[in-house]
């Protein structure tokens, strides 16, 4: 698992512009991004956070908010809470205020949703 997360990262880090994260964090997948973030954090803690504030901040504020932020939709957080503290703590504050907002519009249409759902399957 370490061995996979060091793959990832290594093919993170040798990505040329930032732009191109995002669309290398799409192929590889949230648990493995997950995986690499507890990588950083676990071999070097202070350096680690930076890196994986720059990388979370590099992913589209949707996707970087499910590895920080607790999520409706989503039955089981993909980080654990220690290692989201750690990185809200990386971020910079406008960023973190983005990552809220990101996850007060998901988690509010997916109550809208999951609502609408609910009537009408009670009409059904």
């Amino acid at each position: 698992e370490d061995e996979r997360a060091e793959e990832v990262l290594a093919r993170l880090l040798s990505v040329p512009r930032m732009e191109d994260v995002q669309l290398l964090a799409t192929r590889v997948g949230e648990r493995a991004l997950a995986r690499v973030f507890n990588l950083l954090l676990k071999t070097d803690p202070e350096k680690g956070v930076k890196v994986a504030a720059l990388l979370l901040e590099a992913l589209s504020p949707v996707t970087a908010m499910r590895f920080t932020h607790d999520c409706f939709d989503l039955s089981l957080p993909l980080l654990p809470v220690d290692v989201r503290r750690k990185l809200l703590s990386g971020l910079r504050p406008e960023v973190v205020k983005h990552l809220d907002a990101a996850q007060r519009e998901v988690n509010g249409a997916a109550v809208r949703r999951a609502r609408q759902t609910r009537i009408e399957l009670q009409v059904f």
